[in-house]
């Protein structure tokens, strides 16, 4: 693992940055720079970074295949069947995108679709089109199906094909926070929830649903922690997702199981990248 620049992510530029840090951090003359690095506090790589004007600015991380943490791509481990063989719980939720897509054009979303999916554009278009001149509504459906929800899909098929349990999930809850209700069930609204701190820094008023689905949902994820399977006395039934039977818990104002995880995305999705 390690940093590369946006749209990077190989070995190469991750290395670099890796020596950049280390001689913002004044290891790059230690006998064993690693030590030295791995010494350093949250406080001292920050302020290096801030010292040698922001190292790490602008970068983003990536899984970097180095050979030694990371043998090959995490898509194609999975695909390969090369994973850890354990328990899976993993979903995502009804509207993603909301809150990642940026404001965009027709002409830049049809740009785009055409940059990132050549061959594949005219069926990405179909399946994700604009409507009238909305083109963000499509851009953030796309990002919710492709981005995020046929690549879980893709985990749990990979993680059922090795005879592991797998518990898959959509959640469909909207914020009662007034700031963010337009964004109906948003990227991460599922983590309060999760943690129990629903109204915590927000103006949510806890409505008896959310206390609800919280506590639903922590049982849940501290029995599957526990156990490797979600349920327990007094929660609804979560049925494990098997590549048959396409079932995922639907986790909203009311808790139900559900079949056909996105399928076309899913369908499209290994389409595009061949796995």
């Amino acid at each position: 693992m390690g940093l590369a620049t946006p749209g990077g992510g190989n070995l190469s530029s991750a290395e670099k940055t890796g020596e950049k840090m280390a001689q913002a951090l004044g290891c790059d003359g230690a006998d064993d720079v690693l030590a030295c690095m791995r010494g350093k506090t949250t406080e001292e790589m920050l302020a290096a970074q801030d010292k040698q004007g922001g190292v790490l600015e602008a970068q983003t991380w990536f899984p970097i295949v180095d050979g030694w943490v990371l043998i090959d791509k995490p898509q194609n481990v999975f695909a390969a069947g090369e994973q850890q063989k354990v328990p899976l719980l993993i979903g995502t939720n009804a509207d993603e995108g909301t809150v990642l897509a940026p404001s965009i054009t027709a002409a830049q979303y049809k740009m785009m679709i055409a940059y990132i999916f050549g061959g594949k554009a005219d069926e990405v278009s179909a399946l994700f089109p604009i409507v009238g001149d909305d083109a963000n509504s499509a851009l953030q459906r796309l990002l919710t199906e492709m981005a995020m929800a046929a690549p879980s899909k893709f985990a749990a098929v990979c993680t059922a094909d090795v005879d592991q349990p797998v518990y898959l999930y959509k959640f469909t809850m909207t914020s009662n926070d007034p700031r963010f209700a337009r964004f109906g069930s948003f990227h991460s609204l599922e983590i309060p929830y999760v943690f129990g701190n629903m109204n915590k820094g927000t103006e949510m008023a806890l409505r008896p649903e959310d206390v609800a689905l919280s506590e639903a949902m922590m049982n849940y994820w501290t029995n599957f922690a526990a156990t490797g399977n979600p349920n327990g006395k007094g929660e609804p039934e979560w049925p494990a997702f098997t590549i048959e039977n396409d079932r995922y818990q639907e986790l909203g104002p009311t808790i139900s199981t559900r079949n056909g995880y996105y399928p076309e995305a899913y369908e499209l999705l290994k389409s595009i990248t061949g796995l």
